[in-house]
């Protein structure tokens, strides 16, 4: 009985072999000094596993020369299986913990003899039919092993209206998209209303990205005349951007909505300006109408600012008035006694003025008010006592103000006439 199956076993392989597949189910260890000779073939022929063993290693190209029939499995033999064993370290030997082969043929070993070369991993070359398939793009395909299967049609380029935006189209558009179309900053959506949403998102975080800006001038308080020529100071903000004036009171009359920054925009200052230089200088139309809730409006579609309230006066010739000291910089230190200077020119009408000192908040600290009689030739004096001006109960404290002095006309009810602060801040200091 254990010869017919021997035989059985042969007479499958040889099968395999006419249909150029080998292959060989090891069974057995096989170790130096073993009785590996004779099997079923009498004394001086090689068992079976030894044959098929010299047989894979030409298959693996170790042995690659004929191999004189051994008596035993000797050491020469071990050798090549060591050989064998170190090309597949990582299911021989790793698994035991092992780096060097030992040219024993033991589980491991015969595991992966079997993997490659056991006659349940041989898979016998299948022969298709002919016939062809036709594919949606006009194209055909034929049967493939293993299982003579039709091979997969090409994919169909899908196309799609889509709403969509990137890093250089920031506004949500409509257009047809086939095949692979993404790329670095596309974004696209199914609507317009997920569009624009996410469009807004992410200009709300840009925005949110980039330096503030903060107008240091014109802000509230201030008095700037028809037909003079002043500075706008703004800091923060880089790239470019515009500058507009807006006016409360004139927003259903004179705005201009076309430009994008909303009602209430009297006009474009200019449509132009980098917003790292901090300044631009502007001639004030002589045509403006005379209003104080004026704002000036700088920025550009993702980072932008409103200053506050200011007054812009009108083109005549009424008394104007200029703060010459402290006009900017200036160090005031608490004991010495300082003077508020200023020109007054048209006088006719003014009767008294009024001095505050503005911090850097806007917030107006009264030094001499309350209808105060005559100008003092433009000339006003205080001694700063420890930390404030001594006839200002602790309100002015150390820091950084501008002076503003108002001109009244204070025969009978008290008037406003005209404004003017220092140019920038000055500093009152400890000694």
């Amino acid at each position: 009985m254990t010869q017919i199956a021997q035989l059985q076993e042969q007479l499958k392989q040889q099968q395999n072999q006419g249909t150029g597949a080998w292959c060989y189910n090891f069974n057995k260890n096989i170790a130096i000094g073993g009785a590996h000779m004779g099997n079923i073939g009498g004394p001086g022929v090689l068992s079976d596993d030894l044959q098929a063993l010299i047989d894979v290693l030409r298959k693996e190209n170790i042995l690659t020369s004929d191999y004189a029939s051994p008596i035993s499995y000797d050491e020469s033999m071990a050798s090549l299986v060591s050989e064998l064993q170190e090309k597949y370290a990582s299911a021989i030997l790793t698994p035991s913990g092992l780096k060097k082969g030992t040219g024993y043929v033991g589980p491991s070993t015969r595991a992966k003899l079997n993997a490659l070369y056991g006659c349940s991993s041989v898979v016998t070359p299948v022969a298709c039919t002919m016939d062809a398939k036709q594919c949606p793009n006009g194209s055909y395909v034929g049967r493939v092993a293993p299982k003579c299967e039709f091979a997969k049609c090409p994919e169909v380029a899908e196309c799609k209206n889509l709403w969509w935006y990137d890093n250089s189209n920031k506004t949500c558009q409509q257009k047809q998209f086939c095949g692979a179309f993404m790329y670095y900053g596309l974004k696209t959506f199914s609507n317009e209303k997920d569009c624009q949403v996410a469009l807004l998102i992410k200009q709300v975080e840009q925005q949110q990205q980039q330096p503030s800006i903060t107008i240091t001038s014109p802000n509230s308080g201030e008095i700037w005349k028809a037909g003079e020529t002043k500075t706008i100071t703004w800091t923060g903000g880089s790239g470019a951007g515009s500058i507009y004036l807006k006016s409360d009171s004139q927003e259903a009359e004179d705005s201009q909505p076309s430009t994008g920054r909303g009602t209430g925009i009297v006009s474009i200052i200019t449509s132009s300006v980098s917003l790292s230089a901090g300044y631009f200088t502007w001639t004030i139309p002589s045509t403006l109408r005379p209003a104080n809730d004026y704002h000036i409006f700088i920025g550009n579609s993702v980072l932008y600012k409103q200053s506050q309230n200011f007054t812009i006066a009108p083109a005549s010739t009424q008394p104007s008035i200029t703060v010459t000291s402290p006009n900017g910089g200036e160090i005031w230190k608490v004991g010495e006694v300082k003077t508020v200077k200023y020109n007054v020119s048209n006088p006719s009408g003014v009767t008294c003025a009024d001095i505050y000192a503005v911090n850097s908040t806007g917030v107006k600290i009264p030094l001499r008010t309350g209808g105060y009689t005559g100008m003092d030739n433009g000339e006003v004096s205080f001694r700063l006592g420890s930390g404030f001006l001594e006839n200002v109960a602790n309100l002015l404290v150390l820091g950084r103000y501008k002076i503003q002095v108002d001109l009244q006309a204070c025969a009978g009810p008290i008037t406003h006439i005209n404004s003017d602060q220092s140019d920038d801040y000055f500093s009152i200091v400890t000694s």
